[in-house]
């Protein structure tokens, strides 16, 4: 009795170590010095992203990332499926524990592989939150990028209400070129508000006011960049400048 007893026990051991030992082997493809020196460059550059969890996940993380709500005993995470770095991991998602420095800004502390459960209902919140998306405002930000949403905006006489949450990497570095040669179009165009603001304004708007809150929603790392963008965008001139700095034509 008592060797099988032990001889169990070795087992589950063996598994357990197993097991530790393979979710070990996949975070260690995510380089945490890595990440937080990207975090270094974007506070360097002037970007707001650093400054709030939601701006790290989706930055950092991807378009499917998720901040979950912060807990008293083990602070503020962020669960993100493997396939964003490797794509054989399709099937596995891991959980970024992050702290805020004095600064304000955040760091990833460390990265653990998510339980099944963990897993499952990040899932299923993503795919919840990609539906109310659809469901408000006739968009979805995982398949249809700035320019779609463009083309919606042009389409509609009233302001499109936006909910929070839209991941920061929705606009990204490649869509900026064709956002910048729409910043002089005068075609009409709506305009979008944040469901959190409590001011609702129904001016006309155009597509080069568009591309231009889209911008510096890319800048800021948020999109709507504020609470609203029917109002005439009041720094193109400092975005032209902006975008000639970073080699743009």
């Amino acid at each position: 009795m008592r060797i099988s007893v032990a001889l169990a026990v070795i087992a589950l051991v063996a598994t357990v170590g197993a097991l530790s030992a393979h979710a070990g082997e996949n975070a260690a493809i995510f380089s945490i010095a890595a990440l937080n020196d990207r975090i270094e460059v974007a506070i360097g550059e002037g970007a707001e992203w650093p400054k709030t969890p939601g701006g790290l996940a989706g930055k950092l993380f991807g378009i499917r990332s998720m901040v979950l709500p912060r807990e008293p005993r083990t602070g503020s995470h962020i669960v993100f499926p493997g396939s964003h770095f490797d794509q054989a991991m399709t099937d596995e998602w891991f959980e970024a524990t992050i702290e805020r420095e004095p600064d304000k800004t955040w760091r990833i502390w460390s990265i653990n592989q998510c339980g099944e459960m963990r897993a499952a209902e990040a899932e299923l919140e993503l795919d919840n939150r990609r539906k109310r998306f659809k469901k408000w405002c006739g968009f979805d930000y995982v398949s249809e990028g700035p320019l779609d949403l463009l083309e919606i905006l042009k389409s509609r006489d009233k302001p499109t209400m936006l909910p929070p949450g839209i991941p920061s990497c929705w606009i990204s570095e490649s869509d900026l070129p064709a956002l910048f040669n729409l910043l002089d179009s005068n075609e009409p165009c709506a305009g979008v508000i944040n469901m959190l603001s409590s001011r609702i304004d129904t001016s006309h708007s155009t597509v080069g006011n568009q591309a231009a809150y889209l911008i510096e929603g890319f800048r800021k790392g948020r999109y709507p960049p504020g609470l609203l963008t029917t109002e005439p965008y009041r720094g193109m001139k400092e975005l032209k400048s902006w975008w000639r700095d970073r080699g743009g034509t």
